[in-house]
C-alpha cells in the first residue's frame, strides 16, 4: 500500500522484478522481471511540414509530417496566431510520422505547431521547432494577380511562390508579404501556393488558390482604312492596330447621316462589301474590333469611297477621299474606250474636277478616278466608272487633192468612229473603184495603181455608230490634182 518508489540508474541494461502479495495472505504470488535499457539523451521531435489542406473557420484542416524516436513521450502542442501560450493538443504514437487535424479555424486564424519531448523523470520538455500554417489570398486584377500570404515564419529562411505547381518567384525578405503578378494572360486561369521554410529545413505549404486573370483597356482604333470601288462591290483594307491581337473585327456601314450599322464580322483585315449601288452614291465606313481579352476598341475613322459624277456629259468631279492617316498624294484620271480597255491617265494633282477638253474619235468614254495616298509605298483606291456618250458627228469633204503635200491627200470621213462602217466610189458612169470597211482608210484617188482623173466621182456611205445612229450618205466628191 506505500507509494511505488523512483529511481535513477546509471546508463546500461538493467531489469526491475515485481512480486505481489495479498495483504494479510503468505506469500502465493510469482514474481515478474522486466528488463529495460535507460535513456541517455532526450532526443526532440523533428517537425519536418505542416501543410494546410481546408481553408476553413470551421471545418479547417492541417496535415503534420514529422520524425519521432522510440521510447520517448512526444506532446503535440499549439498556439493561434503569436507562439505563446502553446497548449498540449495530443500525444503523438511513436509509429506515427504524420497526423491530420481537423475541425479547425483555418481560415481566421494563423495555427502554430510544435513537438515537445517529455521528461517525465525530470518533468522537462524538449521542443521542435515551432512552423505555423501559412495562408494565402489571391485576387485577380486588371492585368495582373494580386498575391497575399500571412504566416508566423520562426527561424525564417525563405518564401517559394509557386504558380500552376512550378516554382515561380523565391524571396529572402521574411516581411514581404505581397507579391504582384503582372506576367498574366486574359482569360487564363493561374494556380498560386507558396510555402516557407526555416533555418532547419522545416516547411509550410499553403492551400492553393486559383483565379482567371483579366486586362482591361482600351485598344487603338483603326487609323490607315482603303475603300476601293470594284464594280458593285466595294473592297475593304486596313492596317492591323500594333501590339493587339485580334479576335474579330466589326465592319460598319453608314446608313443614315452619321448613324452606322454592323453588317458583318471578319477574323482578318480585309472584306469585300458586295451586290451594291455604287453607280448612284458612295459609301461611308468605320471597323472597330475585339481584342483577344474582348476589349472593343473604338470605331476607327471615318472612311469613304470616291464617288465620280459627270455633269452636262463633260465635267467630272468627285469627293475627298478619306481614310487615310498621311493623306491623298494626288488623283489621277483613268480613260478607258467603250470596251473597257485603258487608254491614258491624267494627274490632276489635288483637284477633285476634270473637263476633257481634248478631241476623242470615241463616242463612248468612260472615266475613274485613281487616288495614292503619301505612304511609301504608296496606298490605291479607285471610285465607280461614269460614261461618258459624246453625239456622233460624221462629215465628208466634197473634194481633195492627192498630190503628196501631206494636205487632204486622202478622200475619207472625219469624225467619231463607227461602230459600222463602209464606203465605196464609183466614176459617174457607176463603175466601183475602191471599197473599204476601215473608217481611218481613205481613197487616194487611183485605181489598180493608176491615178485617176481629175473629175467628179460618186461616193456612197453607210455607218453604225455605238449608240445605234445610222448615217447613210451619198454623195459626189472632186479629184483635184495640181
Amino acid at each position: 500500500g506505500e507509494p511505488v518508489p523512483a529511481f535513477i540508474y546509471p546508463p546500461g541494461t538493467h531489469s526491475v522484478t515485481v512480486k505481489g502479495l495479498f495483504d494479510g495472505a503468505k506469500e502465493n504470488c510469482a514474481s515478474v522481471t522486466k528488463a529495460f535499457t535507460t535513456i541517455n539523451n532526450l532526443i526532440p521531435a523533428d517537425l519536418d511540414q505542416v501543410a494546410l489542406l481546408n481553408k476553413n473557420n470551421i471545418t479547417g484542416s492541417v496535415e503534420l509530417q514529422y520524425d519521432l524516436q522510440p521510447d520517448i513521450i512526444y506532446d503535440l502542442q499549439t498556439a493561434i496566431d503569436f507562439p505563446a501560450g502553446f497548449q498540449s493538443m495530443e500525444f503523438l504514437d511513436n509509429s506515427s510520422s504524420s497526423l491530420i487535424i481537423d475541425s479547425l479555424d483555418t481560415e481566421n486564424n494563423i495555427n502554430i505547431f510544435r513537438i515537445a519531448a517529455f521528461d517525465a523523470c525530470q518533468n522537462t520538455n524538449l521542443h521542435s521547432d515551432t512552423i505555423s500554417t501559412i495562408s494565402i489570398d489571391v485576387r485577380a486584377e486588371n492585368g495582373q494577380n494580386r498575391v497575399e500570404w500571412n504566416a508566423f515564419p520562426l527561424s525564417f529562411s525563405d518564401y517559394q511562390l509557386f504558380r500552376n505547381d512550378q516554382s515561380f518567384q523565391n524571396f529572402t525578405n521574411v516581411n514581404l508579404k505581397v507579391f504582384v503578378d503582372s506576367n498574366v494572360e486574359c482569360f487564363t486561369n493561374y494556380c498560386y501556393s507558396i510555402q516557407y521554410t526555416n533555418s532547419n529545413g522545416g516547411i509550410s505549404l499553403s492551400d492553393t488558390i486559383c483565379v482567371e486573370s483579366f486586362i482591361i483597356y482600351f485598344p487603338p482604333s483603326i487609323k490607315n482604312t482603303t475603300a476601293s470601288v470594284d464594280g458593285l462591290n466595294i473592297e475593304l483594307n486596313w492596317d492591323d492596330p500594333e501590339n493587339a491581337t485580334i479576335s474579330s473585327y466589326f465592319i460598319q456601314r453608314e446608313i443614315e447621316d452619321d448613324v452606322f450599322a454592323t453588317i458583318d464580322s471578319t477574323l482578318v483585315n480585309q472584306y469585300t462589301d458586295t451586290g451594291l449601288d455604287t453607280d448612284t452614291r458612295g459609301f461611308c465606313y468605320r471597323i472597330n474590333y475585339l481584342d483577344e481579352c474582348r476589349n472593343r476598341s473604338n470605331l476607327g475613322d471615318l472612311t469613304c469611297t470616291i464617288f465620280l459624277t459627270i455633269e452636262d456629259n463633260q465635267l467630272i468631279e468627285w469627293n475627298r477621299y478619306t481614310g487615310w492617316q498621311n493623306g491623298v498624294k494626288e488623283y489621277v484620271v483613268e480613260v478607258y474606250d467603250e470596251n473597257g480597255i485603258f487608254e491614258k491617265e491624267i494627274n490632276v494633282g489635288l483637284n477633285r474636277w476634270y473637263e476633257d477638253t481634248t478631241f476623242l474619235s470615241r463616242q463612248i468614254i468612260q472615266y475613274r478616278i485613281r487616288a495614292e495616298s503619301n505612304d511609301d509605298p504608296a496606298l490605291i483606291t479607285h471610285s465607280n466608272f461614269v460614261i461618258q456618250q459624246v453625239e456622233s458627228v460624221l462629215w465628208l469633204p466634197n473634194s481633195f487633192t492627192p498630190n503628196g503635200d501631206g494636205l487632204n491627200d486622202f478622200f475619207k470621213p472625219e469624225g467619231t468612229l463607227m461602230r459600222e462602217f463602209s464606203m465605196r466610189i464609183f466614176t459617174r458612169y457607176g463603175d466601183l473603184i475602191y471599197t473599204t470597211e476601215d473608217q481611218n482608210l481613205g481613197w487616194d484617188g487611183t485605181y489598180n495603181g493608176k491615178d485617176m482623173p481629175p473629175v467628179t466621182y460618186i461616193y456612197k456611205m453607210e455607218a453604225t455608230d455605238e449608240l445605234d445612229k445610222k448615217y447613210n450618205k451619198t454623195g459626189q466628191l472632186l479629184l483635184i490634182r495640181h
